[in-house]
């Protein structure tokens, strides 16, 4: 059963796309170095072969955002959207709840909230 719905406001989506000019493994490898080097912690992340999107906190200035991007940019190409919230519904076992994330879903939209990405931990 659902215990809580939980959220974060203020969260800048960071969305990271291979320019094809490298292969995922050393796609992921570069990111995740550069946003070390510039002490940028991610909330949340969604992946593909090709493609990363990541929700950052609040807390990280945009100076660090902006020159983390402005490095991402020499081998992918990057774009963040700000004043973004991470909504989390929260419960034990839910993974075996058939039909929850329909009702979660459903109700956004009935709200028209739309989605940007989905992650599930």
């Amino acid at each position: 059963m659902a215990t809580a719905i939980t959220i974060k406001e203020n969260i800048t989506v960071l969305n990271i796309h291979s320019n094809r000019k490298s292969v995922s493994h050393g796609m992921f490898a570069k990111i995740f170095s550069t946003l070390d080097r510039f002490g940028i912690v991610v909330d949340l992340i969604s992946t593909s072969e090709v493609h990363v999107s990541m929700a950052l906190g609040p807390h990280i200035s945009g100076d660090k955002i902006k020159l983390a991007v402005s490095e991402l940019q020499k081998y992918a190409v990057v774009d963040t959207i700000g004043d973004m919230t991470i909504l989390s519904l929260v419960g034990r076992e839910m993974r075996h709840m058939v039909g929850i994330a329909s009702l979660m879903f459903s109700t956004l939209a009935k709200n028209h909230i739309n989605l940007e990405m989905i992650s599930q931990g």
